[in-house]
């Protein structure tokens, strides 16, 4: 039986435990139904529970501690003011103005005693009711399941939204929660020419040579250069970009990853005394440096090829990317980056009549509106197919943030708070307890609550937020949803 069959079996036991009798299934062929076995009885029932033989009414799926007994529920009923005066008020009293939301329910109100019922659920004293959403809660289950869970059992005005607010506070759940959706793209404005904004990154290949490739993407024209690399210092990365800009020139902006040699001291110093603006993206998220990530994935393709045809990989190399710069036009912009470089075609291996004619100059402007075009169409089509939404953190928010995990079960966020400083795009810098900042992704930090429930203490994490990878750690499972998983382990053990 599926588990809303088994629930709904559960409810017909329960309205029917007072009577003797047996279960017999009929056959639906042999079920006729007829008009006088579908009457409404008209008596009036006014005290439904009275002849109730109650020895122990249970609410349970499953054996368990937590428990809640009838002499709990008596004693906090009679001193409930609240549901005292409900009791007056469904014995023919005035209903006064702070009991309005249990008026609008008062044909299904009854009492007994000083118990209060809605039909066969429980309205719950005020006292008891944060210890009955915490036995509710075990497994931490989703708020959609434990409402249903809630709704089986229990009533009282607006419990459904502290169930809300309960799940929504819950500390634990907020841990291996999922992470947050990505925000919508943010389109990049095209530079206002070649060379002025260069994007630069490592690339290991294992069989190919020294295995480590340093790849410079000009942002503006796609112009690519892959450099063979012995060692990945920053001594050496130095040698090879100067090497690059002894033909070209030095950019305005240098942009790179966090990876080790980025982040020394002696690669900074290099640059900036230059002039050059040195830039790091967002750690763990290598999308924000998308230019060169995207021409890496072009070039293992082409190695990838070679390798299956049998061809030297450093002849396909420099196949690649003579082809991307040279012979391959942009699909939207329908120039090749080398045109974009130097302002002229390429004369290559193939016949053209180009040969004899005056060369136009590249219009920058209409190449600049084909860029804008190009990247608000890929903006759309990203944020749709990435499920993107806006997000509402902003400075000053208590944020956890996702941590690198070694099992399935280890949780996604932090255990720790955060305290959000300033917020850029996608781009966020958050600052711990211990006053340690950090940069990182909009994704991979969440809104803590302001309120914790349960009793369970906060103490610093035991790990290591490092920002020397550009890996992304991918998103925990929500346990929240699965709604079923855990309802084995849900009590309510009502004892008379």
């Amino acid at each position: 039986m599926g588990k809303r069959a088994i629930s709904r079996a559960e409810s017909w036991a329960l309205r029917l435990q007072a009577f003797d009798f047996k279960v017999k299934r009929i056959p639906g062929d042999l079920n006729v139904a007829d008009a006088l076995s579908r009457l409404i009885a008209k008596t009036q029932i006014d005290e439904p529970f009275d002849d109730l033989d109650e020895k122990h009414l249970l609410f349970a799926l499953d054996a368990g501690t937590m428990n809640v007994t009838w002499q709990e529920i008596d004693l906090a009923s009679e001193s409930d003011p609240e549901l005292v005066a409900v009791c007056c008020a469904l014995k023919g009293g005035a209903w006064p103005e702070n009991l309005r939301r249990y008026e609008a329910h008062s044909k299904e109100l009854r009492s007994v005693g000083s118990r209060v019922f809605k039909d066969d659920r429980i309205v719950l004293p005020e006292v008891l009711r944060n210890d009955v959403l915490k036995m509710a809660h075990q497994g931490h289950i989703g708020g959609a399941a434990m409402k249903r869970i809630m709704r089986e059992y229990f009533w009282w005005p607006g419990m459904s939204s502290e169930v809300e607010t309960f799940v929504k506070n819950c500390n634990t759940c907020l841990r291996i929660s999922k992470r947050n959706p990505p925000v919508p793209l943010t389109c990049r404005q095209l530079p206002n020419g070649p060379w002025e904004i260069l994007q630069i990154d490592f690339l290991s290949l294992p069989n190919c040579g020294s295995g480590e490739f340093l790849i410079v993407v000009d942002t503006y024209s796609r112009y690519i250069t892959a450099i063979e690399m012995k060692c990945k210092d920053a001594k050496s990365t130095n040698t090879a970009l100067n090497k690059v800009f002894h033909q070209w020139g030095l950019p305005l902006v240098l942009q790179s990853d966090n990876g080790p040699p980025f982040q020394s001291n002696e690669f900074l110093e290099c640059w900036q005394n230059k002039g050059v603006d040195v830039r790091k993206s967002i750690p763990h998220s290598p999308q924000s440096n998308g230019s060169v990530e995207r021409q890496n994935q072009g070039i293992i393709k082409a190695l990838a090829g070679a390798k299956e045809e049998g061809l030297n990989w450093k002849g396909a190399l420099e196949t690649y990317v003579h082809v991307h710069n040279t012979l391959k036009p942009h699909s939207r912009l329908g120039v090749t980056p080398f045109e974009l470089m130097v302002g002229w075609k390429y004369r290559g291996n193939f016949p053209s009549l180009w040969e004899s004619d005056k060369l136009e100059a590249v219009d920058r402007d209409e190449i600049e509106d084909k860029d804008a075009e190009s990247k608000l169409s890929s903006k759309r089509y990203a944020d749709n197919h990435r499920g993107a939404k806006p997000s509402n953190i902003r400075a000053g928010d208590k944020v956890v943030v996702v941590i690198p995990k070694q099992h399935k079960t280890d949780p996604t966020f932090s255990n720790e708070r955060f305290t959000v400083l300033t917020r850029q795009g996608a781009k966020v810098v958050i600052r711990s307890e211990r006053g340690v900042e950090y940069t990182r992704n909009i994704q991979d930090v969440k809104r803590a609550p302001e309120f914790e429930m349960g009793n369970e203490s906060r103490t610093s994490d035991n790990f290591h937020m490092d920002d020397n990878s550009n890996h992304g750690i991918a998103g925990f499972g929500n346990l929240n949803d699965n709604d079923g998983r855990y309802l084995n382990s849900v009590i309510f053990l009502i004892t008379l």
